[in-house]
C-alpha cells in the first residue's frame, strides 16, 4: 500500500532530484578532474600559506594534505558536497509536509485510506532513497574521474568521505523533519532550512579565527567529522556518526508526533 506513496513522493520531487544531482555530481567531477594542478604544487602551497588560518580551517584547506587525490577532495571539494548535499536534503526534508499546506493539497492527502504515520514515514523513506542514490553516483563519478585524470592512493578514504555526505544530508534532513510540520508555506520552508545550512557553515568559519569561539565549532554540522582523519586514516568518529544519526531519527519522531497531534 505504501508503495503508491513513495512513487507519488518521487514523481513530484523527480525535478529537484534532478537537479540536485546533477549539481552535486558536476561539482565533484570537475573537483576530480582537475585535481592533479593542484597536487604537489609548490606555488599553490605557497599561495595557501599566505592566506589567514582562519580562511583555510572555513574551506576545509590544508596545504600539507596537497600531496595525494585524496588529501585534495578532503579540503575544499568535501565542504561543497557537504554543503550541496545537506542542502538539497534539508530541503527535502522541511518540505515533507509544508508542501501540501502551500498547495493547498492537504485536505485530499489525509482523507486517502493512509495514516498520517504512513504518509510521513513513506516520504522519510522516498527521501533517504534519493539521498542512498546521489552518494552511490558522486562516489562512482569521484573514482571514475579520479582514475582517469590522477591517481586513487586509498580508495577506502574517498568511500569514507563521500559516506560522511550522506550522513551529514541525513542530519539535516532531520533537522527539517522537526520543523515541516510547523511551517505554512513550501517557501518558508526552504528559506528556513537553507538558513539553517548557512548557520552551520557560518559557525564553522568563526570558530576557526580565534581560541575564544573554537567552541563554536562543536554547533556546526561541518565539523562533525575531521576531514584530515578521513584522508589519512579512512576513518570516520563512530560519536559523529551517533550524533547525525541521532539527529535523524529524532527528526522523524518529533515530525511524525507533531503531524499526528496537529488538527489539520
Amino acid at each position: 500500500m505504501m508503495g503508491n506513496l513513495i512513487r507519488n513522493e518521487w514523481w513530484v520531487n523527480r525535478r529537484n532530484f534532478v537537479i540536485a544531482l546533477v549539481i552535486i555530481v558536476g561539482f565533484q567531477v570537475l573537483f576530480a578532474g582537475v585535481s592533479d594542478i593542484y597536487l604537489n604544487n609548490e606555488d599553490i602551497v605557497k599561495l595557501l600559506e599566505t592566506i589567514p588560518s582562519a580562511m583555510l580551517e572555513a574551506f576545509g584547506m590544508h596545504p600539507e594534505q596537497m600531496t595525494s587525490f585524496e588529501g585534495w577532495m578532503s579540503s575544499e571539494p568535501l565542504l561543497f558536497y557537504l554543503m550541496l548535499f545537506g542542502g538539497f536534503a534539508a530541503v527535502w526534508g522541511s518540505q515533507t509536509i509544508a508542501r501540501e499546506r502551500g498547495n493547498k493539497t492537504q485536505d485530499f492527502l489525509f482523507s486517502l485510506p493512509y495514516s498520517r504515520t504512513q504518509i510521513f514515514l513513506s516520504r522519510v523513506l522516498a527521501q533517504w532513497v534519493m539521498m542512498a542514490i546521489v552518494f552511490l553516483i558522486v562516489l562512482g563519478s569521484v573514482y571514475l574521474f579520479g582514475s582517469l585524470f590522477s591517481t586513487i592512493g586509498d580508495s577506502g578514504a574517498i568511500f569514507i568521505m563521500m559516506l560522511s555526505g550522506m550522513l551529514i544530508a541525513m542530519a539535516f534532513a532531520g533537522i527539517g523533519y522537526l520543523f515541516t510540520t510547523l511551517v505554512r508555506t513550501e517557501r518558508a520552508a526552504m528559506t528556513i532550512s537553507i538558513g539553517i545550512v548557512m548557520v552551520s557553515f557560518l559557525l564553522k568559519m568563526l570558530s576557526g579565527l580565534d581560541d575564544s569561539v573554537a567552541w563554536l565549532s562543536e554547533l556546526s554540522l561541518f565539523n562533525i567529522f575531521d576531514s584530515v582523519r578521513m584522508a589519512t586514516e579512512a576513518s570516520l568518529s563512530w560519536t559523529g556518526v551517533a550524533i547525525c544519526l541521532f539527529i535523524y531519527v529524532l527528526g522523524i519522531a518529533v515530525g511524525v508526533l507533531s503531524l499526528r497531534r496537529q488538527d489539520i
